[in-house]
This record gives C-alpha cells, sequence and structure tokens, in this order.
C-alpha cells in the first residue's frame, strides 16, 4: 500500500500505513506463488521394472545375469 501511495505523490511511510490498517481492522494478505503438486496420468507408464520382480539376483547389482 505504501508503494502506491508513493507512486500518486503521497509522502507517507510504511510504519503510518500500518498504523492506519490497524486503525481501520485492515490486515495485509500474503499470496502464496502457485505450485504444480499433481503427477500426470502417465507418470505409472514411464516407470520401468528393471528387476521384473526378480528380488534374488545372482550377485549385487545385477538382473537376469546382465550387470546394471
Amino acid at each position: 500500500m505504501t508503494e502506491e501511495l508513493k507512486k500518486k505523490g503521497h509522502v507517507i511511510s510504511e510504519k503510518t500505513v500500518g498504523n492506519y490498517m490497524h486503525e481501520m481492522h485492515i490486515k495485509a494478505h500474503y499470496i502464496k506463488p502457485w505450485t504444480k503438486t499433481t503427477v500426470s496420468k502417465n507418470f505409472s507408464n514411464r516407470l520401468r521394472n528393471i528387476l521384473k520382480r526378480d528380488f534374488d539376483p545372482a550377485s549385487p547389482d545385477a538382473r537376469d545375469g546382465v550387470q546394471i
């Protein structure tokens, strides 16, 4: 609000604007930036099961006899 008043030519401090807002019971609201939280529908299609549920490989870091 202080910046808008200064743009219009008023000379006023941020503290004074805060005091006026307090007197008039006006509160500032923080607007949180929008963030993407959902996962696309074909996310599971891109996942690969490289072990093919073979949880007992012949050696560490190996699958089907092939070193990963």
